[in-house]
C-alpha cells in the first residue's frame, strides 16, 4: 500500500518535476496514509462503505462482524481488506477516528465528558487515557498553542 502511494512522487522525483506537482503528489500520499480519499485514488467501494459507516456510527460500539456486514465480506477478509486498501487496521482506524471526533468536539466547547460518550469512550478519564497513550498528551493539552503542561488532567 505505501509503496503504492509513494512510487508516483518518487518517480516525479527523479524526473526533477516542478515543486508543484511534488507537493500536488505528496499532499497525495498523506492523504493515503491518513485514510482520506483523493479524485486520483481510487478506494474499493466496500471499504469506503466501512469508513463511511465508522465515521457515522462513533457514538455506538463497532465490530468487525458488523463492519464486515457493512462491506458485504467475512469479517476475516474485511480486516485483511482494510489493511491493504488504507494501510492500517480497522480497530485502529476507529479508535484514530474516535479520539479525533473527541478532541474537535470539546475544543469546540463540549465539555469533555460529554465529547467522551458522544465518541462511546466510557467517560472523560477513559478518553484522557486514550489521548496520552496516543499522543503524549492529555486532551486538553493537545490542542496546538495550548501551553498547558501535559500532566494535566482533562
Amino acid at each position: 500500500m505505501v509503496e503504492r502511494l509513494v512510487a508516483p512522487l518518487r518517480t516525479a522525483y527523479a524526473a526533477n518535476a516542478d515543486d508543484a506537482e511534488l507537493v500536488r503528489l505528496a499532499r497525495e500520499v498523506i492523504a493515503g496514509l491518513s485514510g482520506v480519499v483523493t479524485r486520483g485514488m481510487a478506494v474499493d467501494p466496500r471499504i469506503a462503505r466501512v469508513i463511511d459507516h465508522v465515521r457515522t456510527h462513533l457514538d455506538e460500539p463497532i465490530t468487525l462482524e458488523a463492519l464486515a456486514s457493512v462491506a458485504g465480506l467475512s469479517p476475516s477478509r474485511l480486516r485483511h481488506l482494510f489493511v491493504e486498501e488504507t494501510g492500517i487496521a480497522a480497530k485502529s482506524f476507529i479508535l484514530w477516528e474516535r479520539i479525533n471526533r473527541a478532541l474537535a468536539l470539546g475544543f469546540s466547547g463540549t465539555p469533555w465528558t460529554e465529547a467522551a460518550y458522544a465518541t462511546n469512550f466510557a467517560d472523560s478519564a477513559h478518553l484522557t487515557r486514550t489521548c496520552r497513550r496516543m499522543f503524549g498528551l492529555v486532551p486538553t493539552a493537545a490542542r496546538i498553542g495550548n501551553p498547558q503542561a501535559a500532566s494535566s488532567d482533562a
